[in-house]
């Protein structure tokens, strides 16, 4: 769809107000029960979950399986790189048991990205660019890691650049959580910024 300069500014402006509108009008996910490629649909609990990730820094997920958050998550994510400005760049950590369990998590978030339209003007940078560590030209970076004492090594950002990194754990990875990252992590949390997201209503079909 070509929009003119106006029409432009309008939708920027509203994926800036609305993470929720931006991943529901211009994200699209594979239906398995229609073997093709749907408008991504959030659900309550969904749109909760998206506006928990922009108004709160920490935030953990109680779910049922299948329940989305997933997919929901690496779309917020790849709206976050995306219309990040170059003078603030985001970095995404995640972290799973396994590299292959990350890297698949970042392929989702690539995936997201590429779907943004052209006048986001996003794309990935020939500087790093591969599976489990990429760079868009805005200065984002995803990168994914399995579990090791030495996960953070390297991609720690300061005290000062704490609130710039999003750090997503694989739903396996809590045994080890205390291990790997409460030196780093938890001296920075508080009781005002840690918010709980409670999925308790199973939409119809899923």
């Amino acid at each position: 769809m070509n929009y003119t300069k106006e029409q432009v500014l309008i939708e920027y402006k509203k994926c800036m107000k609305s993470t929720p509108y931006a991943l529901k009008t211009y994200l699209q996910t594979y239906d398995n029960t229609v073997s093709r490629f749907v408008p991504l649909e959030l659900f309550k609990d969904q749109v909760t979950l998206v506006e928990d990730y922009e108004n709160y820094n920490e935030n953990i997920a109680l779910k049922y399986r299948q329940a989305g958050v997933s997919t929901v998550t690496a779309a917020w994510a790849s709206k976050k790189v995306s219309f990040a400005r170059k003078e603030k760049p985001e970095k995404i950590l995640i972290i799973a048991n396994k590299l292959e369990t990350s890297v698949e998590f970042a392929n989702k978030i690539r995936a997201f990205v590429e779907q943004w339209p052209s006048w986001v003007g996003i794309g990935f940078s020939p500087e790093k660019n591969a599976a489990k560590h990429y760079k868009l030209n805005n200065g984002c970076e995803v990168k994914a890691v399995a579990t090791s004492k030495d996960a953070l090594r390297g991609y720690t950002p300061t005290r000062r650049r704490l609130l710039k990194l999003t750090v997503i754990f694989g739903r396996l990875v809590w045994r080890l959580y205390l291990q790997v990252v409460k030196l780093w992590l938890f001296p920075h949390l508080t009781d005002t910024t840690v918010f709980t997201t409670k999925f308790t209503t199973k939409p119809k079909g899923v």
